[in-house]
């Protein structure tokens, strides 16, 4: 029995957005650190899902990411998006 069921696991990547980037302590680490699960997620054929809340605000998610065919969720500041994700990524992702 494989360890990770690609067909029942997703990597969630959340918010890794130009304007907040400054703000995160060890920011070059996180960055390199969510570059390899996105690479080991894509050898493993686990699905990606990446979060953007207000993007034209807090700019777009940064480009050091190797984002591949990962899908993206952009939000509102209205809406919190760790619980929207939560409860509907994984039937997105499938469709």
């Amino acid at each position: 029995m494989p360890l990770i069921d690609s067909a029942r696991s997703l990597l969630l990547l959340i918010d890794f957005q130009a304007r907040l980037m400054p703000a995160i302590h060890e920011a070059e680490a996180a960055l390199r650190n969510a570059g390899r699960l996105l690479e080991a997620a894509g050898m493993l054929d686990v699905p990606s899902l990446l979060t953007e809340q207000n993007p034209k605000g807090l700019g777009p998610t940064v480009g050091q990411l190797p984002v591949g065919d990962a899908r993206w969720w952009r939000s509102n500041p209205s809406g919190p998006v760790a619980r929207k994700v939560s409860r509907i990524a994984f039937l997105r992702m499938r469709r």
